[in-house]
């Protein structure tokens, strides 16, 4: 009997140790996870329609300082995934995070390039618009001068761009903002985009 005694005493002990751990474990991945659980429980606001596959999109009409606030808030949470221990030591348990932090990052970052990709197709937008209207100044000055109405127009046309002159910096202004944002949260951006930008 005493022999069993030591047995039951073992199994008790050896019980209890599991039961701990058991805990620990469930505490450790509940306060992992608990931060994300917006994250891929789309509760986020500003997501409001669905792509094919059926992920959140963002709203197309998000001001510029909506889009600068989400894709900083994407680049935090990025790092804050990152900062996650890969591996948690729990008695004789080893917990690996890397699956988990993986897929995190992929809906982070699938999120920011969403925010990124409408700020970009606002920007290149943008760009487009400005240049073309540079290239219309800039064609209509090529024009030939053989007569006195020639002469009126081409005076008419240097006047156009004179008036346009001091405005030129102020309508890219927003553009350089837009490409400035998007470099600042590390999205691509095209080089000959980014030539026409700085040009």
């Amino acid at each position: 009997v005493l022999k069993d005694m030591g047995v039951v005493k073992m199994v008790l002990l050896l019980a209890g140790s599991i039961e701990r751990a058991k805990q620990q474990v469930e505490a450790h991945l509940t306060s992992l996870a608990a931060p994300y659980e917006w994250l891929w429980g789309g509760d986020d606001a500003t997501f409001t329609r669905l792509d094919a596959v059926g992920a959140p999109l963002p709203c197309d009409d998000l001001t510029l300082e909506e889009l600068d606030a989400a894709l900083r808030k994407y680049s935090i949470l990025e790092a804050s995934i990152h900062s996650i221990p890969p591996v948690q030591n729990i008695g004789a348990l080893s917990l690996s995070a890397a699956t988990f932090k993986h897929s995190l990052c992929a809906e982070a970052a699938a999120r920011k390039a969403s925010y990124a990709q409408i700020l970009h197709a606002r920007a290149q937008k943008a760009l487009h618009a400005n240049v073309a209207a540079m290239d219309d100044l800039g064609s209509s000055l090529r024009i030939e001068v053989s007569d006195l109405d020639s002469i009126r127009s081409a005076t008419n046309h240097l006047r156009v761009v004179r008036q346009k002159d001091g405005v030129v910096a102020q309508e890219f202004l927003p553009v350089e903002e837009m490409y400035a944002l998007l470099v600042k949260h590390g999205a691509h951006v095209p080089k000959d985009e980014a030539s026409a930008v700085s040009a």
